[in-house]
């Protein structure tokens, strides 16, 4: 017995969680994220292991960005393997994702080396691993918007309060 036909589909229930839970900054992450939303739908799980690479990639990346911005990316930053890089850009990654830097590995081998069965077995592990980044992200983005906000009123009591 097969089920065909579902509305919403699986993957539609996937994506519009996942858009409502975590505040995805505008870049490609939306587009790869609903690309392995679907192909995982379609059992294509090697497939997806590339999109969720991917999102993974551009989280270092725009984490690269803001470190060359401040002016502490190290010299030989591009040379480094993608766990130093990750530990490199510690303090503007998400903690969850430097602490399960070793991710990225897994998704590496299962785009080269891995099965199909192999990676279905590990999608969900790493799915929800990435969910968790980004929701860790949301979570430091929201809590940076606070303390400006606190900082903000504080500043104006002073102005109020001062003599």
């Amino acid at each position: 017995i097969v089920k065909v036909g579902s509305y919403p589909s699986i993957a539609d229930l996937d994506r519009g969680r996942l858009f409502s839970e975590c505040n995805i900054p505008k870049s490609r992450i939306p587009k790869e994220l609903a690309a392995a939303i679907g192909l995982k739908a379609h059992g294509v799980y090697i497939g997806a292991y590339a999109y969720l690479r991917r999102v993974f990639e551009t989280l270092i990346e725009d984490a690269r960005k803001k470190a060359e911005q401040a002016g502490i990316l190290a010299e030989n930053f591009q040379a480094m393997h993608v766990k130093e890089k990750i530990k490199a850009l510690a303090d503007y990654l998400p903690e969850y994702m430097v602490e399960n830097r070793n991710a990225y590995g897994i998704l590496s081998k299962g785009i080269h080396e891995l099965s199909e069965e192999d990676c279905k077995a590990g999608y969900d592990i790493l799915y929800n691993l990435i969910v968790m980044i980004l929701e860790d992200q949301e979570e430091r983005r929201k809590k940076e918007l606070r303390k400006k906000d606190i900082s903000n009123a504080i500043n104006t009591l002073n102005g109020k309060f001062s003599d």
